[in-house]
């Protein structure tokens, strides 16, 4: 029973991760990096235009989650459980989310220094 047990956990565990890939579309799949570093990027300076209201904790979640996360949502095509999914396969494959916040950073920087930051 208990060796049963063991391998319905293993199962649960590491089935999620064999079907992701770097895949863009599908509810299943992981975002590839390239994607993700657009959404990261996007999350970072929507936070960053709330957080410059000046806005009460309250205040700001409300704008945030009322009006940037269902923008963001639409904007990349992605669902609460495609984010979820992806944000929880990066964090645990590290390298590859490395390469991703270079990314960000720079693309962070370039609008940073062109003006531009939508």
């Amino acid at each position: 029973m208990k060796k049963g047990f063991l391998i319905s956990c293993c199962l649960l565990v590491l089935l999620p991760l064999t079907s992701c890939d770097d895949g863009e579309s599908g509810g299943e799949k992981v975002l590839g990096e390239e994607k993700m570093a657009a959404v990261i990027t996007d999350i970072m300076i929507n936070e960053r235009i709330v957080a410059s209201r000046m806005l009460s904790l309250d205040s700001a979640l409300e704008v945030y989650h009322g009006t940037y996360v269902p923008w963001l949502y639409e904007k990349h095509g992605l669902t609460k459980e495609m984010l979820d999914k992806s944000m929880s396969y990066y964090l645990e494959n590290t390298a590859k989310l490395n390469d991703i916040m270079r990314v960000v950073n720079d693309t962070l920087s370039a609008r940073y220094h062109s003006g531009r930051f939508r």
